[in-house]
């Protein structure tokens, strides 16, 4: 688990708090200790407990939640938080201009749960009558329900990027003989993308040994080049699989958009293996 993710872990478990009228100087500390964590300079991970309880914000309670999150996947108290709270209340912290503080009188004061209730009491003016919501708020949580529901499925490449820089290594460690590349959007920097898209030479059964064990972990194998993971709360992993042989002539189609790889292969063939 990389930084980020601890991060996110604590950074919800701080606005769940926060919906739910909770002990804000603790839901602070672990926004704070959210905060912290994103910025360190070196991986939890390799961390012996002394450099990580004398972290500034973090110290002995939130150290030891780290450690149970590290070797559980799971952070108990968020857990029980988020089976507290409603699936719709949970969507609307996606929603841009609606803080927990807001989202919290969404809920227990005006008795909304989903997202399309929100929408509905916009278009009918409904949320004007409540302190802190005028007008211009109320447009402007119209305008950003419409762009989520837009582009719901697709992520940020500043989301996704350390997720896919922390599975490459791994597999590249795990088989050192094979070849791993990042394709696709990702490869491309693109802004929003719906998946992390990896070439490799790796043995299907191989590579989906790796994720079977994980709890909540769905694989796709019914395509013989493909291998889809989706992993619980991350991006869907799309391996296209290859021989070692065409392992470059797999990386460059499938990093570049159809409509480029259909214009250059018009006039070019495309290479089997890189140009001195």
């Amino acid at each position: 688990m990389t930084n980020y993710e601890i991060a996110d872990h604590f950074s919800l478990l701080a606005k769940l708090m926060d919906i739910h009228g909770e002990n804000s100087f603790k839901s602070k500390s672990y926004a704070n200790a959210a905060f912290n964590i994103e910025k360190l300079p070196k991986e939890i991970t390799q961390m012996d407990d002394a450099e990580l309880f004398g972290i500034r914000g973090i110290g002995d309670n939130t150290g030891k939640k780290i450690r149970e999150l590290l070797a559980t996947g799971k952070l108990p108290q968020l857990e029980a938080i988020i089976a507290a709270t409603p699936p719709g209340i949970m969507e609307m912290l996606n929603i841009k201009g609606i803080g927990p503080k807001k989202i919290a009188v969404i809920w227990k004061e005006m008795g909304i749960e989903s997202l399309g209730e929100l929408e509905y009491a916009c278009n009918e003016n409904r949320l004007v009558a409540f302190k802190g919501f005028g007008a211009k708020t109320q447009e402007s949580i119209l305008q950003s329900i419409a762009y989520y529901k837009q582009n719901q499925g697709f992520h940020l490449w500043a989301e996704v990027e350390a997720v896919a820089n922390s599975i490459v290594p791994m597999l590249q460690k795990t088989y050192p003989g094979n070849f791993v590349s990042l394709t696709g959007e990702i490869r491309r920097q693109m802004e929003t993308m719906e998946q992390i898209d990896i070439v490799t030479d790796i043995d299907k059964s191989k590579l989906a040994d790796q994720f079977k064990v994980i709890e909540g972990v769905e694989l796709g194998t019914e395509e013989t080049q493909l291998l889809s993971v989706k992993l619980p709360g991350q991006p869907l992993l799309k391996f296209h699989l290859t021989d070692k042989d065409s392992f470059y002539k797999k990386l460059f189609i499938t990093t570049g958009s159809e409509e480029f790889v259909n214009a250059f292969t018009e006039n070019h063939t495309i290479p089997e293996k890189p140009q001195d």
